[in-house]
């Protein structure tokens, strides 16, 4: 897992330079984003906004999903456009899910 301080010294790095205050979202998979859109949606030009997943949300379709990657891979490219639209930046803490 990589180490936590590092993601969220980066976050805070990152906002001082637009002077903008940070606000650090955690959920624990890439689809519990949507309980905090609304947030990212209205506060996202005056706040530098950092989600942190915990996991790629791989074992959410299943088994063989789970085990060919197919999952994961859909779990991020999902999570990256999402942050992308709204203006947030994404990090990646790498745990099983």
């Amino acid at each position: 897992m990589k180490n936590i301080t590092a993601v969220l010294s980066a976050a805070f790095l990152s906002a001082a330079a637009f002077a903008k205050e940070t606000v650090v979202i955690v959920p624990a998979h890439p689809d519990d984003l949507i309980s905090s859109i609304g947030f990212c949606l209205l506060a996202g030009d005056k706040f530098d906004i950092h989600v942190v997943d915990f996991t790629h949300g791989e074992r959410g379709l299943g088994q063989k999903a789970f085990e060919d990657g197919s999952c994961k891979k859909i779990r991020m490219a999902e999570e990256e456009s999402v942050c992308k639209a709204v203006g947030a930046k994404l990090h990646w803490l790498d745990e099983i899910d």
